[in-house]
């Protein structure tokens, strides 16, 4: 055995063990009809793709146009504590509503007599208005 022998170790594959299925064989290698009708189907799907990508970015522009439309005609509210306002889109027109209210309140709890005798009223009420100068026309 000294001399090279034919062992697993000089170019022969050793024998699968018992039990174990020999590897499959490789695939074919795919024929020139079979390749061009992939790529014609690929072609095809990319085309596809591309073309609904296409129809979502103009219904994409399509909305953020209404979005700007109605943002530019849209009067803006707010309220807090110094009053209410109103305001243009464009910020031409601004009008603010405030008002200052005065009230007093007793409340007798623990006496029938004094309890019909509990009173709230109003002492003094004053809304106000103001539009700001330079922030448009009234004229119309």
């Amino acid at each position: 055995m000294a001399g090279g022998g034919a062992g697993p170790g000089h170019g022969q594959v050793p024998p699968a063990p018992d039990g174990v299925p020999p590897p499959p064989p490789p695939p074919a290698p795919p024929t020139p009809r079979a390749s061009a009708s992939l790529a014609g189907a690929t072609d095809t799907r990319i085309e596809d793709i591309d073309q609904r990508s296409k129809i979502i970015e103009r219904k994409l522009e399509l909305l953020d146009e209404q979005a700007a439309q109605r943002k530019a005609s849209e009067v803006v509210v707010s309220a807090g504590d110094r009053g209410f306002s109103f305001k243009s889109a464009d910020g031409a027109f601004v009008i603010k509503l405030r008002g200052l209210l005065q009230a007093d309140g007793r409340e007798f709890v623990k006496d029938d007599v004094l309890a019909l005798r509990s009173t709230f009223l109003i002492r003094k009420a004053r809304p106000s208005w103001k539009r700001p100068c330079g922030t448009g026309s009234i004229s119309g």
